[in-house]
């Protein structure tokens, strides 16, 4: 599963796996539960369906790219690079998570929901973003980085 195009295929199974959980099965809790001033639960359903989705693709989009980085054959013998950049990806995804939730902000800024909310929709983010590149990465990067994420 290491090998292309395997832990590419399987990284954009588990990102629309995350997607499906949080934004079909989920998305009743995330707008049944907040207060809404003006807006429906449909309406916020929908934002955050997109949201989410922009999130599983950009933490898909840079777990492939990592897969392409360290499948160079001069990726090997740059590994202390290779940590830096994998560093930099994983940064990169968790300000994006906090991107993503200020998007949220914005667009529901006059509906008066609890900032908890806004928690729980990061955390959505941050799962769907930095956790995703992290676990995909950890399990399925090519034989010449395979030990170069966190934990391993």
């Amino acid at each position: 599963m290491k090998n292309a195009p395997m832990n590419y295929l399987v990284t954009l199974a588990l990102s629309g796996l995350l997607w499906a959980v949080f934004a079909i099965f989920l998305v009743g809790y995330f707008t049944e539960g907040p207060s809404l001033a003006l807006k429906s639960p449909e309406d916020l359903a929908t934002e955050l369906r997109a949201v989410f989705g922009v999130a599983a693709l950009l933490g898909a989009a840079l777990a492939c790219y990592w897969y392409a980085y360290g499948s160079q054959p001069s990726t090997a013998t740059k590994l202390s690079e290779a940590k830096g950049k994998y560093s930099q990806l994983f940064v990169m995804l968790v300000f994006l998570s906090v991107v993503l939730t200020a998007v949220l902000w914005y667009l529901n800024k006059n509906e008066g929901m609890e900032p908890k909310w806004f928690a729980i929709y990061f955390g959505v983010n941050f799962v769907l973003t930095a956790l995703l590149y992290w676990l995909s990465t950890f399990l399925f990067s090519p034989r010449a980085v395979e030990n170069v994420p966190y934990a391993k």
